[in-house]
């Protein structure tokens, strides 16, 4: 990869005005440091710390990047970060309780102290961040015009079947509750690009979003705003490591195959809803 196509986290705020999250924005999917580097895990010497440290530092980065203006999560990002401080507190209290059992409560070895302290850490940290996403929930103005956008991107994804990522980052024992999560966000940008008429950026490692994106903007439903999205382009950043993407999606590239349609006015399609 091309060192010169590497963005920084600092770069991305300084082009765009706006920002949407996912609830994955580093090296990790969504809950992998979980599922790869706790699940198993009997004690807490067993959790793999290198992968909870890794945690910790996206989960502080995520943290700074929704405290500047402009960043903005969706309802189902907050969602997930509850899921995950859930996640991170089941599992203290699971291996508390196998400690107390086995009679380990004194004479910790080094390496169960520091699981100890690397888990409770995340834990913090994954509430600190449901805590400050809450904040950052995007909130249109516009209402009627984003319900018409995510009613008809989550229409379009179903039908396509866009979201191929969707419950491969999971492995869970009953199937995970879809919060339309990657649909909320590329609503959110929709509506930015063609409402509020502005650019705007989106960070995730999802594939699914940039898919779902690809299948909106060559659906005769939202035919009308084409135009507007090539001219208040729809970025989106993919991480690669800790504060660093590269840009994976733009709008404005060419992409589009149909041509609008005149006659399509949003404000009239969201009213008819």
């Amino acid at each position: 990869m091309n060192s010169e196509n590497i963005l920084t986290f600092a770069d991305i705020l300084n082009q765009e005005n706006y920002l949407i999250c996912d609830s994955c924005v580093g090296s990790h999917p969504r809950l992998g440091w979980y599922k790869n580097g706790v699940y198993e895990a009997k004690t807490f010497s067993g959790i793999d710390i290198g992968l909870v440290r890794e945690e910790i530092n996206e989960l502080t980065s995520f943290i700074e990047l929704l405290m500047h203006k402009g960043v903005y999560v969706t309802p189902g990002v907050v969602l997930e970060l509850k899921r995950m401080d859930e996640v991170a507190g089941n599992s203290m209290r699971y291996l508390n309780s196998r400690e107390r059992r086995n009679g380990n409560a004194n004479g910790k070895s080094g390496r169960e102290i520091e699981g100890r302290t690397a888990l409770e850490e995340a834990q913090q940290m994954a509430h600190e961040a449901y805590r400050e996403s809450r904040r950052a929930v995007f909130q249109p103005e516009q209402r009627s015009n984003y319900a018409f956008l995510e009613k008809a991107v989550i229409d379009i994804t179903k039908e396509k079947r866009a979201k191929i990522d969707f419950g491969v980052l999971y492995e869970e024992r009953k199937p995970r509750e879809d919060h339309h999560t990657d649909e909320q966000i590329a609503a959110a940008a929709l509506y930015l690009s063609s409402v509020v008429r502005t650019g705007c950026g989106i960070l995730s490692r999802d594939s699914d979003i940039r898919r779902i994106l690809v299948f909106a903007l060559h659906d005769e439903r939202l035919a009308g705003i084409y135009d507007m999205i090539q001219r208040n382009r729809i970025r989106i950043y993919s991480p690669i490591g800790l504060e660093k993407a590269v840009l994976d999606f733009d709008s404005g590239s060419g992409f589009i195959l149909r041509r609008p349609n005149p006659n399509f006015n949003l404000l009239s399609q969201s009213s008819n809803q």
